[in-house]
């Protein structure tokens, strides 16, 4: 690609991100294509790919594009989990201190700091491309504004970075989304097609009977598998860590293998199928594994009462009037 076509490319990025007729839900789940996700394993990643070629019923989303705005709500609050600033891997790559620095010292620099180990290489040549400017013939290498991405991804309201229109939209876009929404959430969720929310309802519905008339506990049963809850020291680790690396390990979230072997214990004779066992991982997966602190709020959280329509006809509906998927079934 030659420098004026990649110009072209850039100013239209630019023009799309600031279209009046562009919108974007705030309260949408901050999603990322698969290819970007770090699995929890080699095998789970083989395991997962495999089943998305294989979907059925329309219950999932299709992968989704990607997207600027999600990909800086994801780098903003996984800096706010950590302690690192980010001006301080960019800043001794700029001799002229003007605020720019080449392509190179870019990705250096985020590789440094180490925060952003498992995102793709799709991902971070959008974030190159959308912070890349024209410079004077002199700084024609230096063409990546950092203090800029640096002021929107951990701002300190610093009066010498100067920010355009586009800059400032994408930071009021930041601003303005539900950061509870994104991969690093501790309650992380994905969006389903209606059908699949649909259907998750119904299977979650199933299993609450399930665990409330058996009296079995599913944070115990899935929570055995978790390294934050036993030390570190349960036996998967001791048998696995030398040959599959548990890249996911975040506190609430176990790999999908053992939410397999979880929830075997868990449905028990409920006949949930695989695809049903899918839409579920589907619904709770974070970055690669399966949330199970989620999972349990869920299934923690009481039923809402049944209300019945006037005049003898006793089809439970849910308050806003609509049949419940118990009758959609």
């Amino acid at each position: 690609m030659t420098e004026e076509q990649e110009r072209q490319d850039n100013d239209e990025l630019h023009k799309s991100f600031l279209d009046e007729n562009w919108a974007r839900p705030h309260s949408a789940t901050v999603r990322r294509k698969a290819e970007s996700i770090a699995f929890c394993n080699i095998a789970d990643k083989l395991t997962i790919q495999d089943e998305q070629s294989r979907r059925k019923h329309g219950w999932h989303l299709e992968d989704p594009e990607y997207d600027v705005v999600h990909i800086m709500t994801y780098m903003r609050q996984r800096l706010s989990n950590s302690s690192v600033f980010l001006m301080e891997f960019f800043r001794d790559y700029d001799s002229t201190k003007r605020g720019y620095i080449s392509t190179h010292d870019m990705l250096r620099g985020l590789d440094g700091c180490r925060c952003f180990q498992d995102m793709s290489r799709g991902e971070k040549g959008l974030v190159v491309r959308f912070f890349s400017e024209d410079r004077p013939q002199q700084f024609k290498d230096q063409t990546f504004n950092y203090a800029v991405f640096c002021e929107i991804l951990q701002p300190t309201n610093d009066t010498r970075v100067q920010m355009n229109n586009v800059y400032q939209r994408l930071k009021e876009e930041l601003d303005a989304f539900n950061p509870d929404m994104s991969l690093d959430s501790p309650y992380a969720i994905q969006p389903l097609t209606p059908e699949g929310e649909l259907r998750c309802k119904y299977l979650k519905r199933k299993l609450k009977h399930k665990i409330t008339s058996t009296r079995v506990s599913a944070r115990e049963l899935l929570g055995d598998y978790d390294p934050h809850l036993n030390g570190g020291t349960v036996g998967w680790m001791k048998k696995t860590s030398k040959h599959t690396q548990f890249l996911c390990n975040l506190p609430g979230c176990i790999s999908r293998s053992q939410y397999m072997r979880g929830m075997v214990r868990l449905a028990g004779d409920l006949g949930l199928t695989e695809d049903d066992m899918n839409l579920i991982y589907s619904k709770y997966e974070r970055n690669g594994a399966f949330n199970y602190y989620a999972f349990c709020k869920d299934m923690d959280r009481p039923s809402s009462p049944i209300k019945f329509r006037e005049g003898g006809n006793r089809t439970p509906l849910d308050f806003s009037g609509n049949r419940t998927p118990l009758d959609l079934m």
